[in-house]
């Protein structure tokens, strides 16, 4: 009888310490172009529960189909030369995504779509292909590794784990570290740099079987380097469509003149933020700060003359800070703005002088929700509210809760006013928020200038009080030394039409901790162009 002869099983294609690093890499880079994708295109879509939404869907769906796709190619034609071109291709893709992100800046071709599939089709049209091709990473590595059957449960469960630990490691250094320290575009190139390296380190071995020799193998990497530094040239030189990115906004500065005084429109990402000139403190540009400057000179009537001690939710343009600073001296003036860099900026750009550098302007950074419980209980006789914009609204700043610390650092007879931007008759976050906000205060005023269409999306001023606001004295009160194109006049519209506005919208909620669906609210003009 012959002798059983023992065949050693075939060494893998690649070693357990390579594996683990291109699975590592490549989950990493998914996730950094995942938590990137929301930064592009927060100058074009905003950011919302939807735009997240979407992304998180985008890239989870094209990483399935990557897995699926990846399986298929590791059972018919698994080897380094194919997990290696897949690694360069997805390092061209990318650098395809970050030369042409900025036109997401204009997506009126995209106009004829309604809200959701025109989400679907920008996010999908830029990161459904990268999270595809970096999703098919995976299973080719686990087949390459494999020595034999037996070992396939221990092999797939070791890669998943280091998968997973990728995944995490990007989530953590891209919002901590990258975003705010190179910028979006940068960010997606160096990931074009990391995979296209990596391509070249997947196929080293296959590419030194082929005749081409070291020095032809050394020109062909130094032609990627090269083509990776020409790219971030060309990006660097590109304007990019933020004057300061940070971790939160793309800041944007538009120069503009009235009646030859230079002034700021300032936007975050797609929103305008506010108007401000730099050398004219008491110019009021928008409808909506005057609307506020009447309740600031009521409240000081109501004072005696005396300065407000005044809170501002969100700093944005800094304009009514700067307005009050002005025009009544001596003010306190506290800032709860959560983005240092909108301070920066404001420091820098506006000429706004806050407490550190000698200003009478104090500001806290950090979350309004968590800074305002380190205020003192009646500290206040006025709290602005400018933190809501027309598709941006930090949910957490609508609700009851939120609006009874608002009253708790208010003074008995202070004033709580709120910019809230929606349509009378079709808005349905403006009818909740003023329905929450008379969970809190016994009293609430909805403030409108000039005339307006009913069905038009304006700038509401809604006031929260102790006590009933005098209306004939708010809208004939003098405004000392204000400034505007046409200067407007608040108009409290009668407490028997909010009621009856109020009974049309029965279904409007009251907006807790709990039950805050603010972005649903808002979906009606998600995304208009």
């Amino acid at each position: 009888m012959a002798a059983a002869v023992h065949v050693s099983p075939a060494p893998p294609a690649l070693t357990a310490w390579m594996a683990y690093l291109l699975v590592f890499a490549a989950s990493f880079c998914t996730l950094v172009l995942e938590i990137v994708a929301g930064r592009v295109l927060a100058p074009a879509i905003g950011v919302s529960l939807y735009t997240w939404t979407t992304v998180i869907g985008v890239v989870l769906a094209g990483v399935a189909v990557g897995n699926y796709v990846g399986g298929v190619a590791a059972g018919r034609a698994a080897s380094a030369r194919t997990l290696a071109g897949l690694l360069l291709v997805s390092g061209l893709v990318v650098w395809l995504v970050a030369l042409l992100a900025r036109t997401v800046d204009m997506p009126s071709a995209l106009s004829v779509l309604d809200p959701v599939p025109r989400l679907l089709a920008l996010v999908g049209g830029f990161f459904l292909l990268p999270s595809v091709l970096l999703g098919a990473v995976t299973p080719l590595v686990a087949q390459l590794t494999l020595r034999e059957r037996a070992e396939a449960g221990a092999v797939v469960g070791r890669l998943g784990a280091v998968s997973a630990a990728g995944s995490i490691g990007g989530t953590f250094v891209t919002g901590f570290l990258l975003i705010p320290s190179f910028g979006t575009r940068n960010i997606m190139l160096g990931v074009a740099v990391v995979l296209t390296l990596l391509g070249v380190l997947a196929g080293w071995r296959t590419l030194a079987s082929v005749r081409l020799g070291r020095q032809a193998l050394s020109g062909l990497l130094g032609g990627a380097l090269l083509l990776a530094a020409g790219t971030g040239y060309a990006l660097a030189r590109d304007r990019s469509p933020c004057l300061r990115e940070s971790p939160y906004y793309c800041i944007r500065v538009d120069w503009l003149s009235l009646e030859g005084v230079p002034y700021v429109m300032l936007r975050h990402d797609r929103i305008i933020q506010g108007y401000t000139a730099p050398g004219a403190p008491r110019l009021l540009v928008a409808d909506y700060t005057q609307t506020f400057a009447d309740v600031a000179a009521y409240r000081v009537a109501q004072l005696g003359g005396a300065a407000p001690d005044t809170l501002f939710v969100g700093g944005g343009s800094y304009t009514l800070p700067r307005y009050l600073e002005a025009v009544y001296p001596g003010s306190r003036l506290d800032v709860l703005e959560v983005d240092p860099a909108v301070t920066e900026n404001a420091r820098q750009v506006l000429g706004v002088r806050t407490e550190e550098v000698g200003g009478v302007i104090a500001v806290r950074h950090g979350d309004a929700r968590l800074s305002i419980r380190q205020l003192q209980d009646g500290a206040y006789d006025l709290v602005y509210g400018d933190a809501f914009n027309d598709i941006s609204v930090p949910w957490h700043l609508t609700t009851v809760e939120f609006g009874r610390e608002v009253r708790r650092v208010l003074r008995p007879e202070g004033l709580y006013a709120i910019n809230v931007i929606d349509a009378w008759d079709t808005g349905r976050f403006l009818p909740a928020f003023v329905r929450t906000l008379r969970e809190v205060f016994p009293e609430v005023a909805v403030l409108r200038v000039r005339d307006w269409d009913r069905g038009e999306v304006a700038n509401w001023t809604v006031v929260g009080s102790n006590q009933r606001l005098d209306a004939a004295r708010l809208e004939a009160i003098s405004r000392p030394g204000l400034r505007g194109p046409e200067p407007a006049r608040a108009r409290v519209l009668p407490p028997a039409e909010v009621e009856r506005w109020l009974s049309d919208r029965r279904l409007a909620p009251v907006l807790t901790d709990d039950y805050a669906p603010v972005d649903r609210l808002l979906a009606d003009r998600y995304l208009d162009p």
